[in-house]
C-alpha cells in the first residue's frame, strides 16, 4: 500500500523531480516492496524472478540516492484504536488556533487546513475503541469556546491506499483520462465485496509503539539508529537496546505493520493541487466498484471509507489542470446513479501534517479522555 502523506507533508514534493530517474524495473521492485516490505530483498527477487544482484543494486541506488522514501503503515486496529474523521468549521482568523486545539493530543494522525466546501480544519484521529464520546465532548467544548463554529464527526475504516499506477508513465504522455476511468467503473458488472474480517488485537508494549514511530518515518532505518535514540531518551547501553529492539520487532512489532507507503510523486509542487473529496455513494456495491478502480490512478492517494455509511473521503494529489476532469468524472458517476453527492475540499499545501508519535499517549494503556484533552488545551 502507498500513501501520500507522512510527517510535515511538504517533504513529498522534494521527490517530484527525482521521480523521472526511476524506470520500469524500479517501479516493479517498489510495488513488490509495498507488499513484502523493504527488508525482504531476497523474497522480492524470488517473487519477481529478477536476479538478487539486480534487486540489490536497484534498491541500494534508489535509497542511497534518496530517489524514494518508504514508511511503515501502522495497523491501528490491532492496537485497539479506531479511525475518526473530524471536519471543523473555523472562524476567519482563528484557523491556526483551531488547528492547535484539535491536535493537542498525540493520537491525531493527519491534519490540514481546507477551503471550498469547508473553511476550517480536517483531522483524522486514531483513538481507543469506545472513546468517541470523549472526543465529541471535547469538540463540543471547542465550539462553546468559539474556537470552532461547528463540526462533523465520522467513524471510519483505516485508510485504503493502493500503490500508484506508475506503469502509466511508461505508456502514456499527457493527462490521465478521468472520463474513460469513470466509464470503466460504470461498465463493471460486479465488484469485490469490501467486507473484511475483524482485526484481532495484539498485545503490545510501549517499545513496540516507539519502534513503529521510527519505522513510520523511515521503514529502512537500522535498529542501531533506533537504539541510539532510546539511549538518549531512556538511558542504558546501545547493545542492550539493540537486542531488545530486535527481539521485540520479531515477536510483535512486525505484526503491527499493515503495509508500506512511499514518497513517490510524479507531479511538481507548482503544478499540483491536493484535494480531499467526500463522496456519498448510492450503495456499498457502488463504493466497491469505485475502490476496485483506484489502482488505475497514477497519483498518490488514500481512501477513508466511513463505517456504517456509503461514504468515503478521498485524499489525492493531482496536476492542477486535471481538477475539472476529476470533477466531471464524479458527475458522470452521479448521472449513472453510482454517486449521490460529493464535497470538494481544497487543501492548503503549506498547512498539512501527519503525526507518528502515538507512543506518547501510551503508558501500560491508552491515555485518552475529555479531561486529558482539556488539560493539554490549557497548556497551549
Amino acid at each position: 500500500m502507498a500513501t501520500p502523506f507522512r510527517l510535515i507533508d511538504k517533504g513529498i514534493f522534494e521527490y517530484a523531480e527525482k521521480f523521472w530517474k526511476l524506470d520500469a524495473t524500479d517501479f516493479t521492485i517498489l510495488k513488490a516492496m509495498s507488499i513484502y516490505g523493504p527488508r525482504n530483498v531476497s523474497l522480492i527477487a524470488a517473487r519477481l524472478s529478477i536476479p538478487r544482484t539486480v534487486v540489490d543494486y536497484r534498491v541500494k541506488r534508489m535509497f542511497e540516492e534518496d530517489l524514494v522514501k518508504v514508511f511503515a503503515i501502522i495497523n491501528e486496529e490491532a492496537l485497539g484504536l479506531e479511525s475518526v474523521l473530524v471536519y471543523a468549521k473555523t472562524p476567519f482568523g482563528k484557523e491556526d488556533k483551531a488547528l492547535k486545539a484539535l491536535t493537542v493530543h498525540p493520537l491525531w494522525r493527519f491534519s490540514c487546513l481546507v477551503e471550498g466546501a469547508l473553511h476550517g480544519v480536517i483531522v483524522r484521529y486514531a483513538i481507543p475503541k469506545g472513546s468517541i464520546g470523549e472526543l465529541n465532548a471535547y469538540l463540543s467544548y471547542l465550539k462553546l469556546e468559539k474556537l470552532i463554529e461547528d463540526y462533523e464527526l465520522h467513524r471510519a475504516e483505516q485508510y485504503y491506499a493502493p500503490f500508484p499506477n506508475l506503469d502509466f508513465y511508461l505508456k502514456e504522455t499527457g493527462a490521465f483520462k478521468w472520463s474513460e476511468w469513470a466509464d470503466r467503473i460504470i461498465a463493471e458488472k460486479e465488484a469485490v465485496s469490501l467486507e473484511k474480517k475483524p482485526v484481532k488485537e495484539i498485545e503490545f508494549s510501549w517499545l513496540d509503539l516507539y519502534i513503529l514511530s521510527r519505522l513510520s518515518i523511515d521503514a529502512r532505518i537500522k535498529f542501531t539508529d533506533i537504539a541510539r535514540k532510546l539511549v538518549e531518551l531512556k538511558g542504558g547501553s546501545l547493545n542492550s537496546w539493540k537486542v531488545k529492539i530486535s527481539q521485540t520487532y520479531n515477536k510483535t512489532t512486525s505484526r503491527l505493520i499493515r503495509g508500506y507507503s512511499f514518497y513517490i510523486l510524479p507531479v511538481a509542487e507548482q503544478t499540483s493541487i491536493r484535494l480531499l473529496i467526500e463522496i456519498h455513494f448510492n450503495d456499498k456495491p457502488s463504493l466497491a466498484k469505485f475502490v476496485n478502480h483506484l489502482k488505475e490512478i497514477p497519483y498518490p492517494l488514500a481512501l477513508h471509507p466511513y463505517k456504517q455509511e456509503s461514504k468515503s473521503l478521498l485524499h489525492i494529489i493531482i496536476p492542477t489542470y486535471e481538477l475539472t476532469s476529476i470533477i466531471e468524472a464524479l458527475k458522470k458517476l452521479a448521472y449513472q446513479n453510482l454517486v449521490k453527492s460529493y464535497r470538494v475540499f481544497l487543501v492548503n499545501k503549506d498547512k498539512v501534517w501527519s503525526n507518528v508519535t502515538i507512543h506518547q499517549a501510551y503508558n501500560k494503556e491508552w491515555k485518552f479522555s475529555h479531561k486529558i484533552l482539556l488539560e493539554k488545551l490549557g497548556k497551549l
